[in-house]
C-alpha cells in the first residue's frame, strides 16, 4: 500500500498566552508531501518545563522514527514511547530544575501497511470521511473518564472546572503508557487531524467536521480554526491536518483481496 498525500497544513499558535508550550513536528511551514511522521504536543508546567518537554518530545520521536523508518510495527511505537520517556528522564537528571515537566503527545505515522496513531494525554487524533468522524482517539483526562462512566453528561463536561486535568502525560516516568491504533481503512479524500485542547475545547466535533469539509483548501480550514480560537480560546492552539490523495496497493495479494472482498 502506498499512501499519497494531497495537501498538508498546520497551526502552532500561542494565542492569548505569553508563551507557547505546544510543539509540533515537522515545524511550522517545514512539512512536505513526503513526510511520514506528524507529532503534536501540549506541554505542562510553564515556560521552563512544559515548553521544554513538548519540544524535546517532538525532537526525540523524530529522531527515533528517522532511525527506524523502514521497520515500523506496533512494537516499534511502544519502543519509541519508551525511548522518548527515557530521554525525558535523562534530561531531568541533567537539569534538575526541569523536574515536574510533562507533555501530552499525539503521533500519526504513514506506513506502507496503513496509518498508525498513538497518543498520551488529551491531544486528540481524528479520522474524517464523507462529512463524518470515522474514528477519534479517547482523551486521557478526568472529564473523559467521568463521561465514559456516565457520571457526567457531555453538557456538564463541556465547562466542568476539572476539564483540563489529564490522567496521562509523558513525564519521564514508567507509569505512563500510550494508546496505539492502526488502520488500513483509508480512502481517497480522507482527512486526518491532530488537535490540542486549545482547539477542541472551543470547537466541538460537529463544528469541527463542518470546517474540515468546508472546501478543498486545507489552509482555509486552518484559517477558520485560527479565527475561532483567536476569538474564544485562552490557551495555545496547535494542529496538523493532511488529506489523502490516493491509495496504491502495490502488493499482488492485497490487490486480489480487494477484488474478491
Amino acid at each position: 500500500m502506498n499512501i499519497e498525500l494531497l495537501e498538508i497544513s498546520c497551526l502552532h499558535e500561542k494565542g492569548k498566552r505569553e508563551s507557547n508550550e505546544d510543539a509540533i513536528f515537522p515545524k511550522k511551514n517545514k512539512a512536505n508531501l513526503k513526510n511520514k511522521l506528524f507529532v503534536v504536543c501540549d506541554g505542562v508546567g510553564g515556560v521552563d518545563k512544559g515548553e521544554v518537554a513538548s519540544r524535546l518530545i517532538c525532537e526525540k520521536f523524530a529522531e527515533y522514527f528517522n532511525k527506524n523508518i523502514n521497520n515500523i510495527q506496533k512494537k516499534n511505537f511502544e519502543k519509541a514511547f519508551n525511548f522518548v520517556e527515557e530521554e525525558i528522564a535523562l534530561h531531568i537528571k541533567k537539569n534538575p530544575e526541569t523536574d515536574g515537566m510533562a507533555s501530552t503527545a499525539a503521533i500519526l505515522f504513514i506506513d506502507e501497511k496503513g496509518i498508525f496513531a498513538m497518543h498520551c494525554g488529551d491531544t486528540r487524533i481524528s479520522h474524517f470521511r464523507n462529512n463524518k468522524i470515522l474514528w477519534q482517539s479517547e482523551d486521557h483526562s478526568w472529564v473523559w473518564e467521568m463521561l465514559k462512566r456516565g457520571i457526567l453528561t457531555k453538557e456538564e463536561a463541556k465547562n466542568h472546572r476539572r476539564k483540563n486535568i489529564i490522567t496521562r502525560a509523558m513525564q519521564g516516568k514508567k507509569e505512563s503508557e500510550p494508546d496505539i491504533y492502526f488502520t488500513k481503512d483509508i480512502e481517497k479524500n480522507d482527512y486526518f487531524l491532530i488537535t490540542t485542547d486549545g482547539i477542541h475545547d472551543i470547537i466541538g466535533n460537529k463544528e469541527l467536521t463542518k470546517i474540515v469539509f468546508l472546501d478543498n483548501n486545507l489552509k482555509n480550514k486552518m484559517k477558520k480554526i485560527h479565527k475561532i480560537c483567536d476569538e474564544k480560546s485562552n490557551d495555545n492552539f496547535s494542529a496538523y491536518i493532511f488529506k489523502i490523495k490516493d491509495i496504491n496497493n502495490n502488493n499482488f495479494f492485497e490487490k486480489m483481496k480487494n477484488i474478491f472482498s
